[in-house]
């Protein structure tokens, strides 16, 4: 009967040896799947940045071309002494806009001969047109709700 338990520590050893193998086998293909994990989820949040700067972008532009077309004069607008009621063109742009805190101050800078003479006067956010500036330097914001 000792005869017949005798291969037994040859096949416990051949056993262990090939659990140890597979276990090594397991864990390098578990370390290459972390790998391709981490890489996969660094190519999900690039390509998540790139949208969110793109979305940053677009909605910067279109803020600043709506200011832009809203909020623009033109030489018969000034001719015509336009900017007396000019606060309700800003509160009009404000209540409509998506970032109303984009553009905090307007000021109507004068020229003559192309030579700027300095800053005659900005909006002033009680009034519905354009008021001389503080001579302190205050600025004037339209509050936004």
């Amino acid at each position: 009967m000792l005869t017949r338990w005798s291969h037994l520590p040859a096949l416990a050893l051949i056993l262990a040896a090939a659990l140890i193998g597979l276990l090594a086998a397991l864990g390098g293909l578990q370390y290459r799947w972390a790998g391709e994990l981490s890489r996969s989820e660094l190519e999900l949040t690039r390509a998540a940045l790139r949208a969110g700067a793109e979305r940053l972008s677009e909605d910067f532009d279109r803020e600043l071309a709506s200011a832009f077309l809203n909020l623009r004069m033109n030489r018969s607008f000034l001719q015509s002494n336009g900017w007396v009621n000019y606060g309700e063109i800003y509160d009009q742009w404000a209540s409509t806009a998506a970032y109303p805190k984009l553009i905090s101050d307007l000021y109507l800078v004068r020229m003559e001969s192309d030579i700027v003479t300095g800053r005659d006067s900005e909006v002033v956010a009680e009034s519905e047109g354009f008021e001389p500036p503080s001579p302190f330097g205050r600025r004037f914001s339209r509050p936004v709700q």
